[in-house]
């Protein structure tokens, strides 16, 4: 794969996360995916990502990431993010929370690594404070 097809899937990813289309990640992670987020250690494998991601869209129903920054090199596309959203739901983890109705606005950065044409390994860290 190139530079730019790995991009291309980097940018799908990202929509996917817009769409909140759950049924997308498993077109896009590799089966042996592995997420790594000093946030969420638990958080792993394909499947617990997938989890992850429908709860996130669970407490934030309109949440939307915008690309700041793109880079791209070999096999690796890094991007620096901001997302937004308004918390809706209770939170049930890494602590339980309820809903606050506010919006929210979060700004990070990720790296993910491709091989055979999909999501192979993210490290992903964001600026929850």
């Amino acid at each position: 794969m190139s530079i730019e097809d790995n991009k291309e899937l980097a940018r799908r990813h990202a929509e996917c996360w817009n769409q909140g289309n759950v049924a997308l990640l498993e077109e896009l992670l590799a089966p042996d995916f592995i997420h790594h987020d000093p946030d969420y250690p638990d958080v792993r494998s394909r499947e617990d990502y997938t989890r992850w991601f429908a709860e996130s869209h669970r407490v934030f129903p309109d949440f939307h990431i915008t690309a700041e920054i793109v880079v791209a090199e070999a096999d690796k596309v890094a991007g620096y993010w901001t997302w937004r959203g308004t918390n809706t739901g209770d939170f049930e983890r890494p602590a339980p929370a309820p809903a606050t109705g506010k919006p929210v606005s979060v700004s990070g950065m990720n790296i993910l690594r491709f091989a055979g044409g999909k999501i192979a390994e993210e490290w992903f860290q964001a600026d929850t404070m």
